[in-house]
């Protein structure tokens, strides 16, 4: 077995800042899709309205908010371990254990916190880009319960001929014209 030679490693090339505010953005749009989905998914359930991705804006505005604090929350406690660690000397016992010579870092880290603050405010505030988001939720709804559908026809015992491939995409147009529509009928009245 060969020791291991950190030399062979590749050289890492650091982050940028900007780099750093995008990946945090992209986590953030997960996230935020991933609540409006929920909601979207839950209102074709419950609810006998046609979809319409206005209904989701105030959804997707609130994510945005909830994120947006967060994210300056962290900047602030940030901040504070900054303050405390530009007193600290020596070597840090844990990973959260800041020092002098974690400053740097630190600072970087509260003022990528708060770019992503400002971006996600910004992003609240773009109707064009919530509906994108909206829109990027109401996919996802879709694929999950379809997938949904599917593992639960996989399930079952039908019969499977050449004309039930062929006729596949019909049949999934009718369970949600027809059947989910029904279904929230029904939840809305019950």
């Amino acid at each position: 077995m060969t020791p291991f030679d950190a030399s062979m490693l590749p050289e890492r090339t650091p982050l940028s800042f900007e780099g750093a505010v995008e990946e945090g953005l992209m986590l953030a749009e997960y996230a935020s899709r991933m609540r409006v989905k929920n909601h979207i998914v839950v209102g074709a359930i419950t609810s006998a309205e046609t979809f319409d991705p206005s209904n989701y804006l105030d959804d997707a505005r609130s994510v945005l908010a909830s994120l947006s604090a967060e994210s300056t929350l962290a900047a602030e406690r940030l901040a504070r371990e900054l303050r405390a660690a530009q007193q600290m000397y020596g070597s840090a016992e844990h990973a959260h254990d800041y020092q002098s010579a974690d400053a740097s870092n630190l600072k970087r880290r509260e003022a990528v916190a708060l770019a992503l603050a400002k971006r996600l405010g910004e992003r609240r505030s773009d109707d064009e880009y919530l509906l994108g988001l909206i829109e990027h939720a109401r996919e996802d709804a879709w694929h999950d319960v379809a997938r949904a559908v599917e593992e639960s026809l996989d399930r079952s015992n039908i019969v499977v001929d050449a004309d039930y491939e062929r006729q596949r995409e019909q049949r999934m147009a009718l369970l949600v014209s027809e059947d989910l529509a029904r279904l929230a009928g029904e939840t809305a009245k019950g």
